[in-house]
């Protein structure tokens, strides 16, 4: 399958899954600061506005907020004058779910750099005559080949990683502005 021009065949898609998770996380992380900033100085610049101007900032941005959530919240409204409840377990649920799936590409480097090694060293290959695992049949040529694509992997992982992180602060930080956003809120 030949990708901008270079030859990549199956062998090769730990390389290829690994420069593309590490990609899209520098994505998720420039949105993150993004909305981070944007809503940090917005809220900056609205404090000394009067309550309903404040009032209409912070709703607008909590009614936009997918997955940065203010309150515990977690429990659906279901009559007009229903007040809602908070459930502390399902809203500290809900929040590491998402924290682990910030994770889950550096974890998805690491699963397949283990894999890898796994069907090389353990697993036997159905299509070869003795079944034996390619352990034992892979040249010096096919070593270095796969060492290297290990290492770019492993050399991914690391900058994956703190991407990964990053975004979590980034996100605890845009919660933390506007809880204490809302605690000023009825001010004035």
């Amino acid at each position: 399958m030949p990708i901008l021009g270079i030859k990549a065949g199956v062998g090769d898609g730990a390389v290829v899954g690994s420069v593309s998770l590490y990609i899209i996380c520098i994505w998720v992380l420039l949105s993150m600061r993004r909305e981070n900033h944007l809503i940090g100085i917005l809220l900056s610049d609205t404090m000394e506005c009067a309550r309903g101007t404040r009032n209409f900032v912070f709703h607008g941005i909590v009614g936009f907020s997918v997955f940065t959530t203010v309150s515990n919240y977690e429990s659906p409204i279901r009559k007009l004058k229903q007040q809602p409840t908070e459930s502390r377990l399902v809203a500290w649920l809900t929040r590491w779910t998402y924290r682990f799936l910030i994770l889950l590409p550096s974890l998805t480097i690491i699963t397949i750099m283990v894999m890898d090694w796994v069907s090389i060293r353990y697993m036997g290959a159905p299509f070869r005559k003795d079944h034996t695992a390619l352990y034992w049949t892979l040249s010096r040529d096919d070593w270095v080949k796969r060492l290297y694509m290990e290492a770019v992997c492993l050399l991914l992982l690391i900058p994956t990683a703190t991407l990964c992180v990053r975004t979590i602060l980034f996100d605890d930080g845009t919660q933390s502005v506007l809880r204490e956003y809302e605690k000023k809120l009825p001010e004035k």
